[in-house]
């Protein structure tokens, strides 16, 4: 006989679970990040600035602290910093000389491309002895956790180029 109560709480059971196992996984895959950026003095703050500034043709430093959650003098800060590295240049916008965008140099963009061989050099490391089954399984699902994010959680990656990533 079905009983909805039950029902409910094995579903909220197994909802925790992923829950969980999200967490540690998201654990895991900062500390691969962190470890893939390499040069020592580079944050993982940093790191994703460059990868939303990236992620756009150009942008502000408002819409930057809107992606990262912080306030627009924190993300000015990030932003000088990787302006004197030289992975960042800002100019006056063309539409509005009050606004400044902001946008990768060469270096910026080498830069993120060594990074993600290097993450893509982990992940392959990772997976090559598991079964391809199971491999399947977990790309088919991180497409559909992938698919239920809002769009400017998305910037940076292979799926917001189908998506309008603005804040």
């Amino acid at each position: 006989m079905y009983n909805a109560g039950n029902y409910h709480q094995h579903s909220e059971s197994i909802r925790l679970s992923a829950i969980e196992a999200l967490l540690d996984l998201s654990v895991v895959l900062v500390g691969l990040a962190a470890r893939s950026i390499g040069p020592k003095g580079f944050t993982v703050p940093q790191y994703r600035t460059l990868v939303i500034i990236g992620g756009f043709s150009n942008c502000t430093v408002k819409e930057v602290s809107m992606i990262l959650g912080v306030e627009p003098s924190t993300t000015s800060r990030i932003v000088a910093r990787l302006i004197r590295k030289g992975f960042v240049k800002r100019s006056e916008s063309p539409h509005d000389r009050r606004s400044v965008e902001l946008r990768l140099t060469a270096k910026g963009k080498r830069f993120l491309q060594k990074v993600r061989q290097r993450r893509i050099m982990e992940l392959d490391n990772i997976t090559k002895e598991l079964d391809p089954q199971l491999i399947q399984d977990v790309a088919n699902s991180a497409r559909l956790l992938l698919s239920a994010l809002p769009s400017h959680f998305l910037v940076g990656t292979s799926v917001a180029a189908n998506r309008d990533n603005r804040p």
